[in-house]
């Protein structure tokens, strides 16, 4: 197996769930920057929901969870990041950039 999924549950599983994503069969992604550091998908199924992370040094894990549990789960990371986009947003106006400093 690749070290990229080393660490999660099912190694098998987690390969899986990246070629899901991979091939665009997931139902949502959202990134925390614009590099694609901490990028998440949703991957509904029939019983579950899989939430999957893929970090900054290109490790794969996933979390699975109930279907109400992960929607829920999901939105919480939905807010998360939209707060964020918008404490991006009001630093820019105010002539700071992301860490504070003046430019």
């Amino acid at each position: 197996m690749n070290g990229k999924f080393e660490g999660n549950l099912s190694e098998h599983a987690a390969e899986v769930l990246y070629n899901i994503v991979n091939n665009g069969m997931h139902e949502e992604e959202l990134s925390f920057t614009e590099n694609y550091v901490d990028w998440y998908a949703r991957i509904v199924g029939k019983k579950h929901v899989f939430i999957v992370h893929e970090d900054n040094n290109g490790f794969f894990s996933y979390e699975v969870y109930s279907i109400d549990e992960g929607n829920s789960l999901w939105c919480g990371l939905l807010d998360e990041y939209e707060s964020m986009q918008e404490n991006l947003f009001y630093t820019e106006l105010d002539g700071r950039d992301a860490f504070g400093s003046l430019y």
